[in-house]
């Protein structure tokens, strides 16, 4: 389902949702290589990475948690229980908050991932969201939710500013 580039654009990580496994590959050789692969949480979907490239998070759809992946030792460093169904995530500019969309439990999860308690809060979106994109100053949060909505989060006190409807009828 997911991908995700490293800043130097030398590693690609791909979802593998039928064996529950991130693939590592190569992609500074004419054809591209799998180093490796990761074992993960169950239906990796979505993932996103920090901006040094140096944390990979992985949404599990199957099993309601995020695996947080050092890039540096290709293992899972932590698993975050997050909301059901998780679908989109996103990491604020300066990787202090990961911010995960919650498709099954209608919220988004917001993550301190150093914190030893890192789920800070669960705001309440539209239904079943599954797209999150963060303003580029990380103050504003998007997320597009299946009921034709938009959700305006504003993330410096986590609160919804707006919604608006998108369908046009």
């Amino acid at each position: 389902f997911g991908m995700a580039l490293s800043p130097n654009g030398q590693r690609l990580y791909l979802g593998m949702s039928t064996t529950n496994q991130v693939a590592v590959i190569n992609t500074t050789t004419a054809t591209p290589t799998i180093l490796g692969v990761i074992g993960v949480g169950t239906t990796p979907t979505e993932m996103a990475l920090s901006a040094d490239g140096n944390r990979l998070y992985v949404n599990n759809f199957g099993s309601g948690t995020l695996s947080v992946i050092s890039t540096s030792s290709n293992a899972v460093t932590r698993t975050i229980t997050v909301g059901a169904n998780p679908f989109g995530v996103v990491v604020s500019p300066d990787g202090n908050r990961v911010y995960v969309a919650n498709f099954g439990s209608s919220s988004v999860s917001v993550l301190d991932p150093t914190a030893t308690t890192p789920l800070l809060t669960t705001i309440t979106v539209g239904t079943n969201p599954f797209g999150l994109a963060l303003s580029p100053d990380g103050t504003l949060l998007y997320t597009a939710n299946s009921n034709d909505t938009l959700t305006v989060i504003d993330t410096t006190t986590n609160t919804i500013t707006r919604t608006l409807t998108t369908d046009p009828q």
